[in-house]
């Protein structure tokens, strides 16, 4: 009977310091951060829902995966009325603080484009860098998280596909 006890206090302990070693690769690879990217998205994300807009799916990166990393936020939406989704999220930039400026991407699906002006010395805004790209009449290659994970979706009509994506400055070394 003893041995029974002691066999599973044994099995316990090791599934207890199994858990620990678990959660500390999960901590140190970010699994358990915060995305600062994600959480000063959310008035980009609300414009878009306010003007018809639907996320269909969404990615990021906490940024601490390595030493210098980014953390970033990629959201994808399919908005009904592309001038009107456009007009919402380029307002909410701005009072958001984000200055965008058109930009001319290679792509021939992209129907329009915009990138946060560049102030600070390192070539980043104060907030970052947000990239904006609209497809309309389009399949456009989706990179998404989860069970979502890589597809593609049809764009048709006066619907737009509206791609933002947010790269905060690079997390600092710490101790």
């Amino acid at each position: 009977m003893r041995a029974y006890r002691a066999a599973g206090l044994i099995g316990g302990i090791a599934l207890l310091c199994i858990g620990i070693i678990a959660a500390g690769f999960m901590w140190l690879s970010g699994g358990l951060q915060r995305n600062v990217a994600q959480d000063a998205f959310a008035p980009l994300g609300d414009a878009l829902f306010g003007s018809g807009a639907n996320r269909v799916c969404d990615i990021g990166d906490a940024g601490y995966r390595t030493v210098g990393a980014s953390p970033r936020y990629t959201a994808y939406y399919l908005a009904p009325n592309r001038p009107r989704a456009e007009r919402d999220l380029l307002a909410a930039a701005a009072s958001d603080g984000f200055s965008l400026e058109p930009v001319r991407l290679p792509n021939r699906t992209v129907v329009a484009a915009y990138r946060s002006v560049q102030s600070a010395a390192d070539g980043r805004s104060a907030h970052g860098v947000l990239d904006v790209e609209v497809y309309q009449r389009a399949t456009v290659p989706l990179k998404c998280a989860g069970s979502h994970g890589s597809r593609t979706e049809k764009v048709a009509g006066n619907a737009a596909l509206v791609v933002v994506t947010l790269t905060e400055p690079p997390r600092p070394a710490g101790p």
